[in-house]
């Protein structure tokens, strides 16, 4: 087996007629061991082969040395075709189209290419033309040799390219070969255009008119046109980034994946209030059970803020961004003042009667003691002293809120204790969560999870925890050929309100909703694997 030395060696004594540095630069850019690279190599070369007695025919020297002579007036070998090529005054362009050592080392000479239309006095057509300066020997040949020839001289160009460029000017070697200089340079100078801006409107060649009324007819309309496409296109513009910003301001809020916003923003109208207002009916029957005071009250706070908006949807939205507070407010916002696109449904607004609290339930004559910040040995008793506690600073911010409105210290006082039920509900929230860690943990086994007395919060994170290690260790187990499904047990709802379950939705929902491959059974649910993965 011949060495890449002997390849290069056969290579170059097989194309002779072609010059020694261009057959050397081209083949740099294959692998001579490689029978299929070499087959590709020789196609390019065998083209390059063809058009070399075409160039020796008409006098030209392939090294591209011809040039400097015929822009000087005249050419070294003396003949009358030379004397008539000078004598008519003209120059012969020589062409050079390099890339650089960094892109694929292909240096070649256009002149290879060009061929005289006549040698006489006598002016040609494509003289005449300034558009069509030369003429190639790619004009003989057939359109696959064509397309093979300028792929190796324009090898930072897509087969695309060229096939474009020589239907544009059908067919036409020299003009194409104009056309793709200027979009390979562009293309190494990364300024070249992507997409739909790379069809220029000037491209379109206007309708012939009849007359020189309709001519003028045309120009104001032409021109009224532009004034309407250009605030079309602004408003295009426009509308794109707004959709933009919507989508990446709703799914940074809400946690959500972005493309599931997207879907949602242009399902809905490419309304941010109705995309909203959709994520929102989709976690109501998750959230709408959930009796928390601290949401209850942050919802009352959003609720001064934002009148118009519903109660029962901002506590939802507390629900989806906790703990951000600012991030429901941001959404809050947006849901109460940006206008809706299209018909919406009629939304219907429950006001209840204000808490009656009587001057014997005030917070000065309550004589329930508030327990101290301190961690309690039992993760459940610790839960439900610090909920005690969380409803009773509440309680007490309410009465103060209430009275504030008529004395605007007692403002500072409601401000005080709500900070402090913050407090308490964060440990409430932790002692809760641990609480339920520990009784799933003693409910459950290794390949089957227990969702028995745990709210559904905490269902939702412990079943994305143990689904996620489960998945690792099966992954380990399958490659020593053990590997099965994972359980979760949810229940089917017989203790809940209205006998209806709400883990196993809520959990099945979620598991969906991420990517996990799910089976629904009654009051259970089956992870069999990852979406797309066997």
């Amino acid at each position: 087996m011949k060495g890449e030395d002997g390849l290069q060696a056969q290579l170059l004594e097989d194309y002779r007629s072609v010059d020694s540095s261009t057959v050397l630069a081209i083949a740099s850019d294959f692998d001579l061991c490689d029978p299929a690279q070499m087959s590709s190599l020789r196609q390019i070369l065998d083209t390059l082969k063809e058009a070399v007695p075409f160039g020796e025919a008409t006098g030209f020297d392939a090294s591209g040395a011809s040039g400097s002579n015929i822009q000087s007036g005249g050419l070294e070998a003396g003949g009358e075709n030379d004397d008539s090529i000078s004598g008519s005054g003209k120059s012969m362009p020589c062409w050079k189209s390099e890339t650089d050592d960094t892109s694929t080392g292909i240096s070649m000479s256009i002149s290879d290419l060009h061929i005289l239309d006549s040698h006489t006095d006598v002016p040609s057509s494509r003289d005449e033309s300034p558009d069509k300066s030369y003429t190639s020997t790619l004009d003989d040949l057939d359109d696959k040799s064509k397309e093979a020839a300028l792929l190796g001289i324009f090898p930072i160009l897509k087969e695309f390219d060229i096939v474009w460029a020589l239907k544009k000017y059908k067919g036409d070697a020299s003009q194409a070969i104009d056309e793709l200089m200027t979009q390979s340079f562009l293309e190494e100078n990364g300024s070249r255009h992507k997409g739909i801006d790379a069809f220029s409107e000037g491209e379109i060649a206007p309708q012939a008119l009849k007359s020189k009324r309709q001519k003028k007819r045309k120009k104001r309309r032409a021109a009224t046109e532009d004034t309407g496409s250009q605030e079309k296109e602004e408003t295009a513009v426009s509308k794109w980034e707004t959709a933009k910003q919507d989508i990446d301001f709703i799914a940074s809020k809400t946690e959500m994946p972005e493309q599931q916003v997207s879907s949602l923003y242009h399902k809905h109208g490419g309304s941010a209030k109705a995309t909203i207002s959709a994520i929102i009916e989709a976690y109501r029957d998750i959230y709408s059970e959930t009796d928390d005071p601290v949401v209850h009250v942050e919802a009352y706070n959003l609720k001064r803020d934002f009148p118009s908006a519903n109660l029962s949807d901002l506590e939802i939205l507390i629900h989806l961004t906790s703990p951000s507070l600012p991030n429901a407010h941001a959404l809050a916002r947006r849901l109460a003042t940006s206008p809706p696109t299209g018909k919406s449904k009629i939304q219907l607004e429950f006001r209840h009667a204000p808490i009656d609290l009587h001057e014997t339930t005030s917070p000065t004559s309550s004589t329930s003691a508030i327990v101290p910040l301190s961690p309690l040995a039992d993760p459940s008793a610790a839960a439900s002293s610090y909920t005690e506690s969380r409803n009773e600073y509440f309680n007490r911010a309410a009465a103060y809120y209430r009275k504030g409105k008529s004395d605007p210290l007692m403002g500072g006082a409601a401000a005080y204790y709500a900070t402090e039920g913050r407090s308490y509900n964060v440990l409430a929230k932790q002692a809760s969560s641990a609480a339920a860690d520990i009784l799933v943990n003693q409910q459950s086994s290794g390949d089957q999870l227990d969702l028995h007395g745990v709210n559904v919060k905490d269902a939702l994170r412990i079943t994305r925890e143990r689904v996620t290690g489960w998945w690792v260790s099966r992954q380990n187990r399958e490659n020593k050929g053990i590997g099965g499904g994972y359980r979760i047990v949810t229940g089917v709802g017989h203790h809940s309100e209205g006998g209806r379950g709400k883990l196993g939705p809520a959990v099945g929902k979620m598991l969906i909703r991420e990517g996990w491959k799910v089976e629904v059974g009654v009051g259970v649910l089956v992870v069999r694997g990852v979406v797309g993965k066997r």
